[in-house]
């Protein structure tokens, strides 16, 4: 059965002005500075929390505001069409740009701040994201405590980002909503965030 076409229309939503631009470098510089992985109530709505400011519920400095999007969720809704809507924005290839950067940031808040992992929720966080559930779907079953550490050193791969100096998402997003974005030639061990116009 045929699928429709990816739609975009970068900053087009005019009912939504606070949507009509993408996350700015000092954002992440801000994210990254938080101290806290995560605070009650472990959901959408927690304040001064780095895991829900990176995923774009809170400010970029952590205070949470319901009307607010940042980060991850900004750079989606930025999009304002198949990137912009939860079931659909996997088919726009931005989405694998988008969460590899996301989890850039996640690698290196993890890097800075070495949290172990009694910060992570034991209980009391929404179905599946409590420490000690299974992620989904990967099999054999792996829990959400055995993915809370750092790539390089436990998950075979890196990510080439000086922070903060070479944050480059808006840039990658732009090239690729203006269709000027390539197939970057990088190895498949290595996540390159800079420089990928030599390929």
């Amino acid at each position: 059965r045929p699928t429709s076409p990816i739609r975009r229309n970068p900053a087009g939503n005019v009912e939504r002005p606070m949507v009509q631009r993408l996350p700015e470098p000092q954002d992440v510089v801000d994210c990254l500075d938080l101290k806290t992985f995560d605070t009650p109530p472990y959901y959408s709505t927690s304040s001064e929390s780095f895991r829900n400011t990176v995923e774009g519920y809170s400010a970029p400095q952590g205070g949470y505001d319901p009307v607010v999007r940042s980060l991850h969720n900004l750079a989606h809704l930025f999009l304002n069409g198949t990137g912009g809507q939860t079931h659909l924005s996997p088919n726009d290839p931005i989405f694998v740009l988008l969460h590899t950067f996301t989890d850039a940031i996640f690698d290196e808040w993890l890097s800075r701040h070495a949290p172990g992992i009694a910060v992570y929720p034991e209980e009391d966080a929404p179905i599946g994201h409590n420490r000690q559930f299974n992620m989904v779907p990967f099999w054999p079953p792996v829990t959400n405590a055995e993915m809370f550490v750092t790539a390089p050193e436990n998950l075979g791969y890196t990510y080439e980002v000086t922070w903060p100096s070479e944050i480059v998402a808006a840039v990658l997003v732009a090239a690729v909503v203006s269709g000027s974005w390539r197939v970057p030639c990088v190895p498949a061990t290595s996540a390159r965030l800079r420089d990928w116009s030599r390929c």
